[in-house]
């Protein structure tokens, strides 16, 4: 993939990105490691005993809290941050979490196929490119779903408009995710949702894309009303927990 001039205003993601390729570029230069880990495992069906949670060290939106005392259980769906510029995130983190989950979603900034190399040796199922986040977005993330797919890996693009989940439609994803939060100015976005709701809803026609929400429990409370109101006959969606790590 190749980097592109930027025609919108420079912020946190644009910055996320000029990092995520440094990183990328240490990446591959590294020796390839072998996973310590097993196959990818799939994504278990939703059901009472199972929780969505978002696992980070940190939110850049509010001042440091301590960790969260919420345990994790091994029927978890586990979000895991790897983006290490804004949310503390690291793919030692993945590995540290991988074995005390049913899944693992690795979330990061990516935009090389080393990245997903890194994210399967961590013990990815599956992982979850920012579609904004890619200079050229369909042929980017056709690019970084091959490469995920070929290791075995579930893609469950993040999304933040109509135009995006046509792009996740288009690769035949049965999930998505959508960050309740601008990720420029991480600010609550929740009427850019409702759209992102809509459009998949119509775009899936018989099929069921299924929407995971992300940064979402703490919004402002009439932000987090309007996040709880927003479901489709084919399209709910699903807010995940967030558990926040201390630093050490």
């Amino acid at each position: 993939m190749k980097l592109a001039k930027r025609t919108r205003r420079r912020g946190a993601l644009d910055k996320a990105v000029t990092f995520a390729w440094e990183r990328a570029a240490r990446i591959a230069a590294s020796p390839p490691l072998a996973s310590p880990f097993g196959a990818p495992r799939r994504l278990p069906a939703p059901s009472g005993a199972s929780a969505f949670r978002l696992l980070t060290r940190a939110v850049p939106w509010t001042d440091p809290a301590p960790a969260s005392p919420t345990p994790l259980g091994p029927n978890d769906v586990l979000v895991v941050t790897a983006e290490g510029r804004f949310f503390g995130g690291s793919y030692e983190l993945c590995e540290q979490v991988r074995t005390r989950c049913a899944f693992m979603v690795v979330s990061d900034v990516f935009v090389s196929p080393a990245q997903i190399q890194r994210a399967r040796r961590a013990g990815a199922d599956a992982i979850a490119p920012i579609v904004r986040a890619l200079a050229h977005p369909s042929e980017d993330l056709a690019e970084l779903a091959r490469a995920a797919r070929e290791l075995g890996l579930d893609v469950i693009p993040e999304v933040a408009t109509p135009a995006e989940v046509t792009l996740a439609r288009d690769l035949a994803s049965e999930r998505v995710f959508v960050s309740l939060r601008d990720r420029d100015t991480h600010r609550p976005a929740i009427d850019e949702v409702a759209a992102v709701l809509a459009s998949a809803h119509e775009a899936t026609g018989a099929a069921n894309i299924e929407v995971l929400a992300l940064f979402a429990d703490d919004l402002p409370k009439e932000h987090a009303e309007k996040a709880a109101n927003l479901a489709f006959e084919r399209c709910a969606i699903h807010v995940a927990e967030t558990l926040l790590l201390g630093s050490s």
